[in-house]
């Protein structure tokens, strides 16, 4: 009660010290905090009700000392505290004062490339800024001004939050309330360009509407882009770059490329009438590969997912390991998430790219609540897609083939993903040839080839799930009755993943089984030591009691 009483009286005294516009914000927050408890408790997912009521209340207290921009970024700020990728604030997208955009936005497009970020395209007026790779945005290196954004950016794994990014840096405002320029109109950057290192001050652009890419490929009017100069012809994903879908076919190498950018029907045909076309032209043509490209696609109406499901479960003489490719990125997200988990599940796909800009269970489907006073839309996720194993906690799917884009390959119109496809050969899974070789004694090769695999980049995410299969193997080997094989399996994970609790917790029930309590106790210390909140922390540290009990 005394804590209640508290903040009573400290609102009190904010009414009393305040008169409109704050009083009002204070309403708005209020009214945010208990619509959040009492419609969109499922918002408490990855955050808690606790953490969330504080940040708001210390927005409360800084009312008095904020201006609209500011209060609205903050609010902005609380929306995205939930890390749920679809709930956000929209006040980037609808707030004006008279015929002004409240936030007035720069007239350039930055992308964070595998090589560092840059200005991707520009409004004529900045064309000499065409390709710039920005060292500094205000006075922060490029790494401190991603940190000090990071909080006011919806997103939900990291490679959602590099999708998002450069749109948030397109206003200054937005980059003085988090610390990262001076100006609310203007943003400083300290570029490298030509082999030399400039300085330049971007001026907002305030009367000019806020454009917006659909399929994510389109140059506004107007505008370059930085593979404007380059004498080779556009790359495939960004051919026809109006339209939701494309497909083009090769015969040289049998191959046929479908790019599906929305997941909506198109003016004049159907997503169901476009695929059923599209594999009806596989089945007739001589086809030996497809790649569908979903790398852009940041979703819309995944009720449409079906008829592209069943026709490549149909479609036999693609539907097999090493013929069908489906490559993913950082904007392959919603509607479009969903059908990356069900060619996951139905299909023998092999994802090729980034990592998807989603989790692969997921809050979707927002509802849009406007805040009574202030007027800014907060858009709440409300409902749970779960299309995948309900133990399934991985934060994006993660492709195969590990495939970045450099700045040079974007503006010299090359497509690594694409060469990575036309390059593949059908491999065994590296978790055959280890047991293969264990099997055979030779478990140092089998060391060596697993260490190979992992240092290899296209393989730089199998680190996630190869642990896993590892563990698995050397389990499945147990019930083989092969201790000794079992023994060399959890012994070679360790030594590729050493900080990882789960491996020394593994080879220590081994040793518990077969009877060497001493070693199990020694590495069930180390599985606490290295990692001591892995998922299997507390029973080991019983297990330790237990084995100190019996000496």
């Amino acid at each position: 009660m005394k804590k209640i009483t508290m903040l009573s009286l400290l609102l009190f005294s904010l009414f009393q010290a305040t008169g409109q516009p704050n009083k009002l914000w204070i309403e708005d927050v209020q009214y945010l905090k208990s619509m959040i408890h009492f419609k969109y408790q499922n918002l408490f997912h990855n955050v808690t009700s606790q953490q969330f009521d504080s940040a708001s209340d210390v927005l409360i207290q800084r009312i008095p000392n904020l201006e609209e921009y500011e209060f609205q970024a903050e609010i902005g700020r609380l929306m995205a505290m939930f890390r749920i990728g679809h709930t956000q604030a929209g006040y980037l997208f609808s707030s004006s004062v008279g015929s002004e955009m409240l936030f007035p936005f720069l007239p350039v497009e930055f992308y964070v490339f595998s090589d560092g970020l840059y200005i991707k395209s520009a409004k004529a007026a900045n064309l000499d800024l065409v390709g710039a790779k920005i060292i500094k945005l205000g006075h922060l290196t490029v790494q401190q001004a991603f940190e000090k954004i990071r909080p006011y950016v919806n997103y939900e794994n990291e490679w959602g939050f590099l999708s998002n990014l450069p749109f948030y840096l397109r206003f200054p405002k937005l980059l003085r309330v988090a610390g990262i320029s001076q100006s609310a109109n203007t943003l400083t950057i300290h570029y490298e360009k030509d082999g030399a290192v400039h300085t330049a001050t971007l001026q907002v652009e305030k009367n000019d509407p806020l454009l917006f890419h659909r399929t994510g490929l389109e140059i506004f009017p107007g505008w370059s882009d930085a593979s404007g100069a380059s004498k080779n012809p556009v790359p495939l994903w960004r051919q026809d770059g109006t339209k939701f879908r494309n497909l083009v076919y090769f015969p040289e190498t049998k191959t046929c490329y479908i790019r599906h950018s929305l997941n909506l029907d198109e003016p004049g045909k159907t997503i169901e009438a476009y695929f059923r076309e599209a594999f009806e032209f596989i089945e007739s043509k001589d086809v030996a590969k497809l790649v569908l490209d979903l790398r852009t696609n940041g979703g819309g109406n995944n009720q449409l997912n079906k008829p592209i499901i069943t026709g490549l479960v149909k479609l036999k003489k693609i539907n097999q390991k090493g013929k069908f490719f489906c490559i993913i990125g950082r904007r392959t997200f919603s509607a479009a998430q969903n059908l990356v988990n069900e060619l996951e599940r139905y299909t023998e796909v092999v994802f090729v790219g980034e990592p998807t800009g989603e989790n692969v269970n997921f809050y979707g489907d927002t509802r849009t609540e406007i805040l009574p006073n202030s007027k800014i839309p907060v858009l709440c996720s409300w409902l749970w897609w779960q299309n995948m194993d309900p133990r399934d906690s991985r934060k994006a799917t993660f492709p195969e083939l590990a495939v970045d884009m450099s700045f040079g390959d974007y503006s010299n119109n090359l497509d690594p993903v694409l060469s990575a496809v036309d390059s593949y050969k059908t491999r065994l899974p590296i978790e055959i040839t280890i047991k293969d070789l264990v099997l055979q004694g030779k478990t140092n090769e089998a060391t060596e080839k697993a260490a190979n695999f992992l240092g290899d980049p296209i393989n730089k995410y199998a680190s996630i799930s190869m642990e896993a299969k590892i563990n698995t193997l050397g389990y499945s080997l147990i019930r083989d009755t092969n201790v000794k094989g079992a023994k060399d399996v959890f012994l070679l994970n360790i030594k590729l993943f050493p900080t990882s609790g789960n491996v020394y917790d593994s080879y220590a029930e081994l040793c518990l089984t077969t009877g060497l309590k001493k070693e199990a106790k020694d590495f069930y210390q180390k599985a606490i030591t290295v990692e001591p909140t892995y998922s299997n922390a507390d029973e080991a540290r019983k297990i330790i009691k237990q084995l100190e009990t019996e000496k």
